[in-house]
C-alpha cells in the first residue's frame, strides 16, 4: 500500500515508478508529490486519496492531470510549483483545507465540489480567472481567502452558506457572490467595477459584515437586495446611491466619491463621513442605536430624520461646511450626546419634539437666528457657544438641568439669557453674549 510518493526521498524508488506511470487508483494515507524533475506529473487513474494531497516545490512542472480524482480526505495542498499552467482535477470533495498558494504560472483554478472544505485559501498565484462552486445544500459555512493574486481580474463563488469570505486583487474587476447567507465579507480592490451579491429569487441576500473598497461603481442583487445584519462598511466606492441595500445594522460610508444622495432603508445606526459629493441624507427609520454620526461632507446641504422618535446613543453632527438643515421632527428622547458642531450655514435645526437629553448638548458654531426647543423638559449638560447669529432661544419647558452654560453668542441678549434662568434648576452660567441688547419685560 502507497502512503506517501516522494521523488527526492530515499527508500521508495518503486513508489515513484508507479506513480510516475500512472498505476496508482487510490492511496488510503497521505500522498506526497514534492520536489520531483517532471513537466508533467499524470496519474490518470488516481480517484482518491484517503488522507492529505500535497503537490509542491516542482521547479519544472507545467502540468497536473489528475482526471479521475474526485476525494481527498484530508487537506489538498499545491504549493510553490512556480511553472505550473494547469491543475486537471475533477474533485467532489476535500474534506480538510484546501491551499493553492505561490504557483506564479497557473492562470485558471475552477471548482464543482458536492461538499465544502474546511477552508480554502488562493493567494499569490498568477490566475485570471477563480471559480468555485459547491452544489450540496447541506454543508458548512466554508471560509475563503482568495488575495494578492496580481493578474486575477474575476472571481466566482457559488454556495448556500459561506462563512468568512475575504477577497481582493489590484486587477480584479468583478466579483460574484451567490448564497443564502455569508458571516462575512471583506471585498477590496483597486479595479474594482461590479459587486453581484445572489439569493433565491424570493429572498435577499443574507450578510452579517460587510467591508466594500474600491472603485466599485454598480452592485446587482436583484429585486430583493442586500440584508446586513451587523455592520456594513462602504469606503471609497463610485457608488451613486445604496438602492442595492434592503436594510443595515450599522452603516459606515466614508470617502465615497460618486456618492450624491443617501436614503435611508432600516438600520441601527450610522457614521457618514468625508463623502466629497453627498449633497443629502435621509433616514425614514423609527429608532437608531449606538453612534449616529456625520462629518466632513463638504458639500452636504440637508439632513432628514424624517421618522426617528429615538436615538440609543449619541447624534454627532459636526464639520458640514455647507449643511444648512438638520431636521428631525419626530424625535423624542437621545440617551446619550447630541451634538452640532462647526456647521457655519446651518440655518434650520427642527427638533421640535425633543423631550429629553439623558447626557449632554453641544451647540457650537452654527448659523440659527433663533434656537427652538419647546418641549424640552431636561438636558443634563448644555453647552450653547460661538452661534454668532443666534438671538433668541425658546425653551419654555426645561425646567432641570445639570448644567446650562450659554458662552460667545454675540448677537444673543444677556437679558433674555438672564429671564430663562429664573426658570430652570441646576449650574447656571452665561459669558460673553450681547450685554448691551433690551428685553421687554
Amino acid at each position: 500500500m502507497i502512503r506517501t510518493v516522494v521523488n527526492r526521498r530515499p527508500g521508495v524508488p518503486l513508489a515513484t515508478r508507479r506513480a510516475s506511470s500512472g498505476e496508482l487508483t487510490s492511496v488510503e494515507g497521505n500522498l506526497a508529490l514534492n520536489a520531483t524533475r517532471l513537466a508533467t506529473l499524470s496519474l490518470p487513474k488516481l480517484s482518491r486519496v484517503g488522507g492529505s494531497l500535497v503537490v509542491g516545490s516542482n521547479g519544472s512542472l507545467t502540468a497536473l492531470a489528475l482526471p479521475a480524482l474526485t476525494s481527498v480526505g484530508g487537506d489538498l495542498t499545491i504549493v510553490n510549483d512556480r511553472q505550473l499552467q494547469t491543475v486537471d482535477a475533477p474533485l467532489e470533495q476535500v474534506g480538510g483545507a484546501v491551499v493553492v498558494r505561490a504557483n506564479a504560472q497557473l492562470a485558471r483554478l475552477s471548482w464543482a465540489l458536492q461538499t465544502a472544505p474546511r477552508s480554502l485559501n488562493v493567494i499569490s498565484n498568477g490566475l485570471t480567472s477563480f471559480t468555485l462552486t459547491i452544489s450540496g445544500a447541506e454543508q458548512r459555512a466554508l471560509d475563503v481567502d482568495v488575495l494578492d493574486n496580481p493578474q486575477l481580474t474575476s472571481i466566482d463563488l457559488r454556495a448556500a452558506h459561506f462563512g468568512r469570505l475575504a477577497l481582493s486583487g489590484d486587477a480584479v474587476t468583478g466579483v460574484a457572490v451567490h448564497a443564502v447567507d455569508v458571516d462575512s465579507m471583506d471585498v477590496s480592490g483597486g479595479a474594482l467595477e461590479h459587486l453581484t451579491l445572489g439569493s433565491t429569487p424570493d429572498q435577499p441576500f443574507r450578510v452579517g459584515d460587510l467591508s466594500l473598497s474600491g472603485p466599485v461603481s454598480t452592485i446587482d442583487a436583484g429585486a430583493q437586495r442586500v440584508t446586513v445584519s451587523r455592520f456594513c462598511g462602504l469606503r471609497g466606492t463610485q457608488l451613486t446611491d445604496l438602492r442595492a441595500f434592503r436594510s443595515f445594522n450599522f452603516l459606515r460610508a466614508d470617502g465615497n466619491t460618486a456618492l450624491t444622495e443617501i436614503q435611508f432603508v432600516p438600520l441601527r445606526g450610522f457614521d457618514i463621513s468625508n463623502n466629497p459629493v453627498l449633497t443629502s441624507i435621509t433616514s425614514l427609520d423609527t429608532s437608531l442605536h449606538g453612534l449616529v454620526q456625520i462629518e466632513h461632507n463638504p458639500v452636504l446641504t440637508q439632513v432628514l430624520l424624517h421618522d426617528v422618535t429615538d436615538i440609543d446613543g449619541e447624534l454627532d453632527v459636526r464639520s458640514n461646511p455647507k449643511l444648512t438643515s438638520l431636521r428631525a421632527p419626530q424625535l423624542a428622547n437621545i440617551s446619550s450626546f447630541l451634538r452640532i458642531d462647526n456647521n457655519p450655514l446651518l440655518a434650520e435645526l427642527d427638533l421640535s419634539a425633543l423631550r429629553r437629553i439623558e447626557f449632554q448638548l453641544d451647540l457650537f458654531g452654527t448659523a440659527l437666528t433663533t434656537l427652538a426647543l419647546p418641549n424640552l423638559v431636561t438636558g443634563g449638560t448644555l453647552f450653547i457657544e460661538g452661534n454668532h447669529a443666534l438671538a433668541h432661544l425658546v425653551l419654555p419647558a426645561l425646567r432641570q438641568v445639570h448644567i446650562l452654560e450659554i458662552t460667545d453668542n454675540s448677537h444673543l441678549p444677556a437679558c433674555e439669557v438672564e429671564a430663562l434662568f429664573t426658570g430652570i434648576v441646576g449650574d447656571l452660567r452665561q459669558e460673553r453674549n450681547d450685554t448691551t441688547a433690551t428685553c421687554t419685560p
